[in-house]
């Protein structure tokens, strides 16, 4: 058994006793070896143990996860090499973690780049294999590794090892961020003003009550062009207007901004189905618009930000503003189509396909249905139907992926479930549905 050592920055596990047997292991014996670990900690009763037992057992598992986190590193970084993805219709590693594990798609995106990230940095990583340093080390490098500054943070590699073992996470997120202050993405002092652009984004999160919330980080141009917006559009309520139904400057904002988005979609061409105006797309049951909720099959779901909750869909069709396209529906899936008189779906069939499905169908896949191409499960050329229930949002590797290697795929059009059978039929992968 190893004996634990406790350090400044946490444990490390050493000097295995005599049975440790030294052999090159198999990937069957690692299979082994971690299951029958697993096994031993189910079967293990810290009630039975003095308080030094229990303490070392806790500094053993710390050592363990580490160790086993860098060696797992390892083998992503392998496993992505190789493509060994696409064996089961995945594009990309972190959808094949997706597709076999509860894993969510920021969680799966970080292993692979911490893969990578340890495959440059050695120092790191060999401190990271002696169970020296923490996964938090790791990933509060791995954070602010984007990959313009990746290669000036692999440069202090050694200095940043050597924190990672006596520093908590946020003095090592603090000596990274230094780093990127100092360095340019082309390795020079003193950067640009304007270096920093690249680390703007804008994202959007489900909030309380119908509610939704944006986080972002602008660069100088928008937020001017923001501050633009809300002057121009912004319209005062009217002097008449009581005082507790005055909207607030925050709220004043926010109404200025949505005007601003609905006059842009008035005057962009893209906004336009079949040369229809359209604002908004809401997919709903029939029966949620006559108030009977629990006899519904769907969920209502809005186009671009997916599920909404019965009340907010109502809600947005008595009062909304922007143009809005409402499809009704009895089931997620009902067919619709065009026969065989168009090859393509027509902008109107595919705006459906988009609210049903919302992403690309391939496994482990989370690419926005606005850049997936409508595939035929059936080949046109083989009589399929152009039609709802015979399509396929794929995104473009993964449309790639199944004519070169020949999957099959069957819907079903009772549970949105989409199979994907390889050629010689020994790998079956079930997809479910966006939303149930």
């Amino acid at each position: 058994m190893d004996t634990v050592y406790a350090t400044r920055g946490g444990c490390v596990a050493r000097d295995r006793g005599p049975a440790y047997d030294a052999a090159p292991p198999t990937a069957a014996r690692v299979v082994a070896a971690l299951t029958a670990g697993a096994d031993a900690l189910a079967g293990f009763d810290p009630q039975v143990c003095s308080d030094e037992e229990l303490g070392a057992v806790l500094l053993a598992a710390e050592a363990a996860q580490r160790r086993i986190a860098a060696h797992q590193a390892t083998t992503i970084r392998a496993f992505d090499q190789r493509d060994a993805a696409r064996h089961d219709a995945c594009v990309t590693t972190a959808g094949w973690l997706r597709l076999h594990t509860t894993m969510g798609p920021g969680a799966a995106k970080k292993r692979v780049k911490r893969a990578y990230l340890l495959q440059a940095m050695t120092h790191l990583r060999a401190a990271y294999e002696e169970g020296a340093v923490a996964t938090e080390q790791v990933d509060a490098i791995v954070y602010r590794a984007i990959p313009s500054r990746a290669a000036a943070i692999a440069e202090h590699d050694d200095t940043l090892a050597q924190l990672a073992r006596n520093a908590e996470p946020r003095e090592v997120a603090v000596a990274v961020t230094r780093i990127i202050d100092t360095v340019d993405r082309d390795g020079t002092d003193n950067p640009p003003p304007c270096a920093n652009d690249d680390l703007r984004g804008i994202d959007t999160f489900g909030g309380y009550a119908g509610l939704s919330s944006v986080r972002g980080s602008t660069t100088t141009l928008l937020n001017e062009l923001l501050a633009r917006t809300f002057r121009v559009f912004d319209t005062p309520d009217p002097a008449d207007t009581p005082v507790a139904q005055r909207r607030g400057a925050t709220q004043r904002r926010h109404d200025a901004l949505q005007a601003a988005l609905a006059t842009a979609l008035d005057h962009h061409p893209g906004a336009t189905i079949d040369g229809v105006k359209t604002h908004a797309s809401l997919f709903v049951d029939l029966r949620t618009m006559l108030g009977d909720d629990d006899l519904a099959t769907i969920r209502p779901r809005l186009g671009e930000t997916g599920v909404i909750d019965a009340e907010t869909a109502r809600h947005i069709i008595a009062t909304t503003n922007p143009t809005l396209r409402l499809v009704l529906g009895l089931g997620p899936w009902l067919p619709i189509t065009v026969s065989r008189t168009r090859r393509v779906l027509p902008q109107w069939l595919r705006g459906a396909s988009q609210l049903a499905h919302q992403h690309c169908v391939g496994p482990g896949c989370d690419v926005k249905f606005s850049r997936c191409e409508a595939d035929h499960r059936e080949p046109h050329c083989n009589s399929g139907a152009t039609a709802l229930f015979n399509d396929n949002p794929l995104c473009p590797p993964h449309n790639q992926l199944k004519h070169d290697e020949q999957w099959t795929l069957t819907f079903d059009v009772d549970t949105g479930v989409t199979t994907w059978t390889s050629a010689d039929a020994t790998r079956v992968i079930r997809v479910p549905p966006a939303e149930p």
